[in-house]
């Protein structure tokens, strides 16, 4: 999870962080998006609190700019809906669209590690894809690895190092491809068809 996190950097000055259980008591954080949201304090520290979700804020001079409230189902917690953003005046639209799609990766990683089964994000859906077939999962695997040790033995011209980087991109792409993303709206009419 902390890696996509860390590979977004700065995006039009502002960065986003994940919100835990230390920062989520410092007070100073929050005084301008309550500006926004007068409870967007209180549902943070209970989400936090509870261990019941999880909080992504945009950050800009360590303050809150905006704010990804995110809330695991209470008969599933594998799955983790998005409940609430929040973002004050001065986070502009084409700001926010480049966080969603950051945020969207984020899903799509979190479902691919097995850390949730269904991640819903605005009118999307991020779960795994039933129809993927194991033996497609397994060739993508076979492909990531074989090009991890490609680039791993071009770079190094070493046998380790070519295994090492096999072994780490053939797994990823493998996970990454039985992850699907489909519009809830979508869903919704296909269900109601049948």
């Amino acid at each position: 999870m902390g890696k996509i996190l860390e590979s977004m950097g700065v995006i039009d000055g502002y960065d986003i962080d994940e919100i835990g259980k230390i920062r989520v008591k410092k007070d100073e954080l929050f005084t301008e998006i309550e500006k926004k949201d007068k409870k967007i304090k209180s549902e943070v520290r209970e989400i936090i609190n509870n261990s019941t979700g999880e909080v992504f804020a945009i950050m800009k001079k360590g303050k809150i700019k905006g704010v990804y409230l995110f809330k695991t189902s209470k008969d599933d917690k594998k799955n983790l809906n998005l409940i609430k953003t929040v973002y004050t005046d001065e986070v502009k639209e084409e700001t926010r669209e480049k966080y969603n799609k950051h945020i969207l990766e984020l899903a799509k990683e979190q479902v691919a590690l097995e850390e949730y089964n269904k991640v819903t994000f605005d009118d999307k859906v991020v779960e795994v894809d039933p129809s993927k077939s194991n033996v497609a999962v397994f060739f993508t695997s076979f492909g990531g690895f074989l090009l991890g040790a490609f680039v791993g033995w071009i770079i190094f011209h070493s046998l380790m190092w070519a295994l090492i980087f096999g072994f780490l991109l053939g797994p990823s792409m493998g996970a990454l491809e039985n992850v699907v993303v489909t519009n809830k709206n979508k869903s919704k009419k296909k269900k109601k068809e049948e």
